[in-house]
C-alpha cells in the first residue's frame, strides 16, 4: 500500500509491505521511476479484534518522484515456512510539480534559497576545457544539500574538482545579501561540435523557517522544509575546429602548450645507450593530447618507452605535463639523424594553429 497513489514530482511517499506472519528472506522491488530516500523501516505488532489475536509486520520505504508519468510498484516477496508470498502491484501517478504559493513554507523557502548551474565559457571550440559548477544561494539556516539529478554529460569528457570543504562567501544578489558556495565543480572537454544542451539539475536543500514561536528559554522555533530545486545548464555552443591551416600530424590538442625534446648524449660506443625525452606541458586538455610519434633510424634498437604524466583540474579548466622517455641501443657504428620532432596544437586564444618543432639531433655511435 502507498499513503498517497497520485504525488508531485519531487514529492516523498511511503509504501509499506505488510505480512500477517514472521516471514523469512524479504526481497522489495527496485522501485524503476522513484528515489530510494529511506527503509526499510520495520515494524511488529500484534492487535486484538473481534476474530481474536492478530500480528502484523511491515516494511516501510519513504520513495520520491523523478518525472511525470505512470508508475506501477512491483511486487515484493516473502518467505514463511517453506512458501514463498508476493503483494499485489500498486498504480502511481506522478503529475508535474506545481509552484509553490509564495505565503507557503515552500514558497517562503524559496525566496531565500536557490542554486544556478554555471560554466566558465558559453562559446569553446571543440576540445577546450570549461569549467562548470552548481552555484547555491542561501539566506536561511540550511542542511546539507542532497543532489538527486544531474546530467549524465554525454558527448563530454568529465573530470570532477575534488573539494575538502565547501568554501562560502558573501554576495549581493537582486539589492539582497546571499552566502554563497559551490557544491559541485567539475571539468568539461566537448568532444563534438554544436548548440549543446548539457541537461538538469536537481537538489534538495533542508531549508529552516521561522514559525515566529520560542521555547521555554526564548530560542525561536524553527521548521523545516525539504526544499527541491530544479535547473538546467545554460546551452554551450562549440564550435568546429577550423580545417583551414590544419597541419598535418595534428591529433586535436587544444590550449596553450610547450613542446620540448632532448638527447641525453650526441655521441657514443656501441656498448653505450642514449635516451630521447619529450616532454609537453600546458594548459588544455593536455589529459587527451598525444605526443607525436618519432621515426627513428633502423641502426638503434628502441625499447618500450617510459611514460609518465600528471594533471590537475580546477578553474582554469586543465593543466599538466606528459612525458616519454626512449631508450635508444646501437646496432652499428655511423653517424645518425633523429628529428625534426614536431607538435601541432590549436590555440583557442589566438584562434590559429601553433606547430613547435624540435631541432635535428645527429648521434655518432663510435666502436
Amino acid at each position: 500500500s502507498v499513503n498517497s497513489s497520485q504525488v508531485a514530482v519531487g514529492e516523498r511517499f511511503n509504501v509499506e509491505f505488510s505480512v500477517n506472519v514472521k516471514g523469512q528472506n524479504f526481497k522489495p522491488p527496485a522501485f524503476v521511476g522513484f528515489d530510494l530516500l529511506a527503509g526499510p523501516s520495520t515494524s511488529m505488532s500484534t492487535y486484538m479484534d473481534n476474530t481474536g489475536t492478530r500480528f502484523k509486520m511491515s516494511y516501510t520505504y519513504t520513495l520520491r518522484a523523478r518525472q511525470q508519468g505512470q508508475y506501477t510498484i512491483a511486487p515484493a516477496f516473502i518467505r514463511h515456512e517453506g512458501k514463498t508470498y508476493r503483494t499485489n502491484t500498486v498504480n502511481v501517478t506522478v503529475s508535474e510539480q506545481k509552484a509553490p504559493e509564495p505565503d507557503s513554507p515552500e514558497g517562503k523557502a524559496r525566496k531565500n534559497v536557490f542554486f544556478k548551474p554555471l560554466l566558465s565559457k558559453r562559446e569553446v571550440y571543440q576540445g577546450e576545457p570549461v569549467f562548470a559548477r552548481y552555484k547555491l544561494y542561501f539566506r536561511s539556516d540550511i542542511g546539507n544539500p542532497q543532489l538527486l539529478e544531474e546530467p549524465d554529460f554525454t558527448g563530454f569528457y568529465k573530470e570532477d574538482i575534488l573539494q575538502e570543504r565547501i568554501n562560502t562567501q558573501r554576495e549581493e544578489y537582486n539589492g539582497q545579501q546571499f552566502t554563497t558556495g559551490d557544491i559541485r565543480q567539475m571539468v568539461l572537454i566537448p568532444q563534438k561540435s554544436g548548440t549543446l544542451n548539457l541537461g538538469n539539475v536537481s537538489m534538495e536543500v533542508p531549508t529552516s523557517l521561522p514559525t515566529g514561536r520560542y521555547d521555554f528559554f526564548g530560542r525561536p522555533i524553527g521548521r523545516t522544509v525539504n526544499l527541491n530545486l530544479n535547473e538546467s545548464f545554460p546551452t554551450l555552443t562549440v564550435k568546429p575546429l577550423p580545417l583551414a591551416g590544419q597541419p598535418e600530424g595534428f591529433t586535436g590538442a587544444v590550449g596553450d602548450f610547450k613542446f620540448e625534446a632532448s638527447l641525453s648524449q650526441s655521441e657514443i660506443t656501441t656498448d653505450e645507450s642514449v635516451t630521447l625525452k619529450l616532454n609537453l606541458k600546458g594548459t588544455g586538455n593536455i589529459k587527451l593530447a598525444t605526443l607525436p610519434k618519432v621515426e627513428f633510424p633502423t641502426a638503434f634498437e628502441v625499447f618500450d618507452p617510459e611514460r609518465n604524466e600528471s594533471s590537475t583540474v580546477g578553474s582554469y579548466g586543465m593543466r599538466g605535463n606528459k612525458t616519454v622517455e626512449y631508450l635508444l641501443v646501437p646496432r652499428y657504428s655511423g653517424t645518425y639523424k633523429i628529428g625534426p620532432i614536431s607538435f601541432s596544437y590549436f590555440n583557442p586564444n589566438t584562434q590559429r594553429y601553433q606547430t613547435i618543432k624540435s631541432p635535428v639531433f645527429e648521434v655518432t655511435v663510435n666502436g
